[in-house]
Order: C-alpha cells, then sequence, then structure tokens
C-alpha cells in the first residue's frame, strides 16, 4: 500500500510539473488607446543580388498606430503617439538573413485621422527584437492609410493567432473595445533590414477613440 501511495504521488507530482511547464508565457502585453490606425502586410518578392545571381525575400507581420501605447511587460512604459510593429518572418535569400517572430515600436510616429477617419500616417524607423535569438532586425516605414468607404460602428471582440517561431508556436490575441471605424488603402515605402519590400496591406482600418491590447505568448 505504501509503495502504491507512492507511485501515484510521484506520477501525480510529474505530471502537474509537465503541465506547469507547458503553460503559455507572456512575454509581450501593450494597450492602445484613443485613435487607431492598423494593418497588415505581406511581401514574396524577388531580388537581384549583390553577385547578380536572383534571390528572393519574404516577409509578413502588422502595423498599428495610436494616441497612446502603454507596454506593460519587461520595462513598463507608456508613448504618446506611437507604431507598434509586429515581424512575424522575415527571410533574404541573398543576404542569408532569417527572422522569427518579434516586436518593437516607434515614438511620434503615428498622424490621427481626423474625427472622419480620412487618413493616418505611420512613419519612422525602429529596431525589432526575435523573442527566440535576440537578434535584431531594423525596420523603416514611410506610410499613409486613406480612409474608404463609410464610418461603420464595431462591437467590442478578440481574435487569436498562432506564428510558427524557431522555439515552438508563438500565440497573439487582439482585444479590441467598440468603436466607429473605416476601411483603409495603404500607399508608401516599408523596408525591412535594408531591404524596400513590394508589400500586400490588408485588411486595414482606421478606428475612432477606444481601445486594444494584444498580449504575445510563448511556449
Amino acid at each position: 500500500m505504501q509503495m502504491k501511495t507512492a507511485l501515484l504521488l510521484v506520477t501525480t507530482l510529474t505530471t502537474t510539473g509537465l503541465a506547469y511547464s507547458a503553460q503559455a508565457k507572456t512575454v509581450d502585453k501593450q494597450k492602445f488607446k484613443g485613435s487607431q490606425a492598423a494593418t497588415s502586410f505581406s511581401a514574396n518578392n524577388a531580388l537581384t543580388c549583390a553577385d547578380g545571381t536572383t534571390g528572393t525575400v519574404f516577409s509578413s507581420g502588422s502595423l498599428s498606430g495610436s494616441d497612446s501605447i502603454s507596454k506593460e511587460t519587461g520595462t513598463p512604459k507608456t508613448v504618446t503617439n506611437g507604431i507598434f510593429v509586429e515581424v512575424d518572418i522575415y527571410s533574404n535569400t541573398c543576404t542569408g538573413v532569417n527572422f522569427n517572430f518579434g516586436d518593437g515600436s516607434i515614438a511620434n510616429g503615428y498622424t490621427p485621422p481626423n474625427k472622419k477617419l480620412n487618413s493616418a500616417g505611420l512613419e519612422g524607423s525602429t529596431t525589432v527584437q526575435d523573442f527566440d535569438t535576440g537578434n535584431t532586425i531594423p525596420v523603416v516605414l514611410d506610410l499613409v492609410i486613406e480612409g474608404t468607404g463609410p464610418l461603420t460602428a464595431t462591437k467590442a471582440h478578440s481574435k487569436t493567432r498562432t506564428v510558427e517561431g524557431k522555439n515552438g508556436p508563438v500565440t497573439i490575441t487582439t482585444t479590441t473595445s467598440a468603436n466607429s471605424n473605416r476601411d483603409g488603402v495603404v500607399s508608401g515605402t516599408l523596408s525591412i533590414d535594408g531591404t524596400e519590400l513590394d508589400a500586400t496591406f490588408s485588411p486595414t482600418t482606421l478606428s475612432s477613440n477606444g481601445s486594444t491590447e494584444i498580449t504575445i505568448e510563448k511556449n
């Protein structure tokens, strides 16, 4: 009986330990308040490498400008007027650079829209850090978002997506309060690691006063 009890205790502790180690860890959490301009980007472009050969660059991620951005993890800080930059992946066969999931921010690079959400601007440069390796990569953007279509009302909602990182999956949860918004069209330039991308931007949204929270977790 004592032997069975001991085995049961060991099994329970082992199972509990495994469950605990499998829990996701929050590596970044940021809150956005006020007007917002958000878009996602993707690019899969052919390049001419320095030696004359043909290469490719592939990248995807998202950009969010807001009147106020508060970072709650690491060293907490609040930026009045800023841009949140997320790079899900970047791969350049000419330079051999491969970058997994990471994010960064740009202070004072956001031009907010008016009450009719006619347009907004995202401009500046930052360095984005890979959560897995700690490697960094520069990002430069100069974008204008023009509002299109009617103003619409949106209820509070939340969405979750998963990106496969080098050392396991990364989960991004975005929770948004009720607000007024308008679809937008993006023009301008976006460069990562010195390479200008011929990127597709979608979906793109301009929003009035509201709040958004982005939580990034990894196992």
